[in-house]
Order: structure tokens, then C-alpha cells, then sequence
């Protein structure tokens, strides 16, 4: 009965809900002719690197980190390596804490870290652990606040959004099938709220293709705004109307000919890899997208698997094309995370030299990367951005 009651709690979503994808005669359309852009050096969009370390120590030694959010004076990283866990380090790298002594099978524990967020009203750090189907809330200091339970029929999820303290968007991406075998045939994301203990509205995505993801985090929330970008190389950014439970196109990067849509791959092609190897010099496929108060950026492969940083100014409709080699060596590699100042990148000590222009660190930055040992922890570099 309950497996019954599951099957059509899953129908009459999929029933009432349509492909909510508005028309925006407003939509930014940022045309990028990659052969013929005069191409800037990539020394024009950052004036400085500066090196944060991140203290190495027996109680926080990182494996894999791939999400920065930077708040408060702190960096709160997740780490999807062996721990699965969440290390806050201080503004200059110092080590505060982690949330490893939260994981466990007791009362206010974690089994599972699939992706955090820090909620936007309440300040709580929220972890969903999909082996238990929660929301784990914790304080600064990860004491155990409280937790929700989400239904069986959501997950997986690849990422997730606090979008309020009551209301979340999760996403769910199609390349989940390659690692989950339950998962959906569709891509799709899923509204939640805590309060009415239910999946308030369903948004099925256009994806028919199990494309290796590119962009881990796909969601960006300035004040009230949420905007999104799918996990395969495309060309759009969406706003959530997260009200309305619906999105619509605000951002599309139009290469003219070498545009890269997914409908471009052919129905009989499965490997998504394939095809870019036999395409990359036809199409530009954007890899990662960005944005803050004054830019959107994306950086996009194209030819020989070389990147170019592409950048819309806001204000004033300039568009620069940068590669993302500097001019006397050493590449920027797409950032973890961006805000009004700066690009974070992540950089271990074995291959932090090829990610610097050594005329742009400042002398405490060099010192601290000649001081590096191969067993340290990896380097956050802050590209400091000019407008």
C-alpha cells in the first residue's frame, strides 16, 4: 500500500506539472563571434592575485573541496572527498572548525553530505544527507538545531538552494543515473517546503542526454534573486520564480554558428565525451558560468580543449575575450566561487605555479607560495577583478 501510494504521490506531480519555462522578451543576449573578438589578454580582467593557505592540521586535512561560500569574514568549504565534510577557515586561512564530529548514525548526526547551503534568513548551516532523507540544520558552531525529513520520492538530488527558511529548490540532474540506479528519467528541479512538509511545485528541465556535468553548483541566489544554469555545457541562465513556481531565460551567450545546443547531439550518440571530441572545433561549449553585481562571465572550450574567459559588463554592454593564459605563462582555471571583488580559486601546492602571473602577487603571496610543501593544504588564489 505504501509503494502504492508512493507511485501515485509521483503520477500527479508528473501530471499536473508542465515544462514552466516562461518567454522574457527581456533576455540579455550576449553575441560572442569567437573566430573574429579581438581577443584581451587575461591580464585585463585582474589586477592582483592574492594567496590565501588554508592552514594544514591532523584534524582538517582536505582531499577533494569543491564549493566555497565565503561569509561572515569566513570560508565555509565542502569537502567531497573520503569525509564528507564541511571545514570553516578564517578570512586569512586560519582553521576554526569542521562539522566532521557530526557524522554518525545518532540523535543531530549526519550518514550522508550531499551538498550544504547557509540559510539565507536564519544563518543556520543546513546539510541534506540523502542516506537518512534530511535537512540536518546546525548552528556556527554545528550544535544541532533541528532537522526535516524529506519524501523518499525526491531524491536523488544532485544540489540544492535555501531560498528561505521555509522553502528550498532542489535539482535534479540526469547524469545522477550514471551513479544512482533509482534515479528519474528527467531532469528537473523540485520546490520544498519545511513548514507544509510537502514538494510544493515540480519544473521538468530539457534534458534528454546524460552529459557529464560541468558545473557542480548550479545555483546563485543575489538578494532575493535565484537564478540557475544546467550541469551540461549550454549557454543560458534561468531566474526561478520561485513565487509563481516557474522560470524563465534572463542570460543567453549566442556563439552564432558555433552555438552549442544539447539538441545538436544526435539521438544516437551516448557518450556525451565523444561528442565533444569530435566536435570542439565546430561548437564553443561553455563549461562554467558566473555572475556578480557589475559581470556575468563564462568560461568556454573551444578548439584544441583551450579555454577563453568570456565577460558581459552589465552596464555598459561590453563583452571581452580573454584565453586563459597569461601573457608570461601560468592559467587561470574556472573559480569555485565569485563575488563583487574577486575570483576564488582553489589551488593545490604540486600545480599552484601554473595558476599565477608572478608580477600580479604582492610579496607576502609569494612568500607564502615558496613556502609550500607538497602535504599542505591547497591555496585559495583571489583574482581581484577590474571593471
Amino acid at each position: 500500500m505504501k509503494q502504492f501510494c508512493n507511485l501515485l504521490f509521483i503520477c500527479c506531480i508528473i501530471y499536473s506539472c508542465k515544462r514552466q519555462i516562461e518567454d522574457n522578451p527581456d533576455i540579455i543576449k550576449i553575441n560572442v563571434d569567437i573566430n573574429t573578438s579581438k581577443e584581451k589578454p587575461i591580464e585585463t580582467f585582474f589586477s592582483a592575485i592574492e594567496a590565501v593557505p588554508l592552514e594544514t592540521t591532523e584534524k582538517n586535512l582536505l582531499q577533494k573541496p569543491d564549493k566555497i561560500i565565503f561569509k561572515h569574514n569566513k570560508y565555509y568549504i565542502f569537502d567531497s572527498g573520503r569525509q564528507y565534510g564541511i571545514f570553516i577557515f578564517d578570512e586569512k586561512g586560519n582553521f576554526i572548525r569542521s562539522s566532521l564530529h557530526k557524522q554518525g548514525q545518532g540523535p543531530g548526526e549526519y550518514r550522508s553530505l550531499m551538498d550544504f547551503d547557509i540559510n539565507p534568513e536564519t544563518g543556520h548551516i543546513e546539510i541534506v544527507d540523502i542516506v537518512s532523507y534530511r535537512i540536518m540544520r546546525y548552528d556556527e558552531e554545528f550544535n544541532y538545531i533541528n532537522e526535516t525529513l524529506l519524501p523518499r520520492a525526491m531524491i536523488p538530488v544532485s544540489s540544492f538552494k535555501a531560498i528561505t527558511s521555509d522553502l528550498y529548490v532542489f535539482h535534479s540532474s540526469r547524469d545522477m543515473e550514471l551513479r544512482h540506479p533509482s534515479a528519474r528519467e528527467e531532469e528537473c528541479l523540485q520546490f520544498y517546503s519545511s513548514s507544509e512538509k510537502e514538494v510544493t511545485g515540480r519544473i521538468r528541465l530539457s534534458s534528454d542526454y546524460m552529459w557529464n556535468g560541468t558545473q557542480s553548483h548550479v545555483f546563485n541566489m543575489r538578494g532575493p534573486d535565484l537564478f540557475f544554469t544546467n550541469r551540461y555545457p549550454n549557454n543560458n541562465i534561468f531566474q526561478i520564480l520561485y513565487n509563481e513556481m516557474s522560470i524563465k531565460k534572463v542570460v543567453e551567450f549566442d556563439f552564432g554558428k558555433r552555438t552549442f545546443r544539447i539538441d545538436n547531439i544526435p539521438k544516437q550518440s551516448v557518450k556525451s565525451r565523444d561528442f565533444m571530441d569530435n566536435n570542439i572545433d565546430r561548437f564553443v561549449f561553455p563549461m562554467t558560468k558566473h555572475e556578480n553585481d557589475s559581470c556575468y562571465f563564462c568560461f568556454v572550450m573551444f578548439k584544441n580543449y583551450n579555454l577563453h574567459l568570456v565577460s558581459y559588463n552589465k552596464q555598459s554592454g561590453k563583452t571581452l575575450v580573454s584565453p586563459q593564459r597569461f601573457v608570461d605563462g601560468g592559467v587561470i582555471t574556472p573559480p569555485v566561487y565569485v563575488d563583487n571583488a574577486y575570483f576564488y580559486v582553489i589551488a593545490w601546492p604540486d600545480g599552484i605555479k601554473i595558476r599565477i602571473k608572478q608580477s600580479l602577487l604582492d610579496s607576502q603571496s609569494q612568500e607564502v607560495i615558496a613556502n609550500l610543501r607538497e602535504d599542505d593544504n591547497p591555496v585559495i588564489l583571489k583574482y581581484k577583478i577590474v571593471y
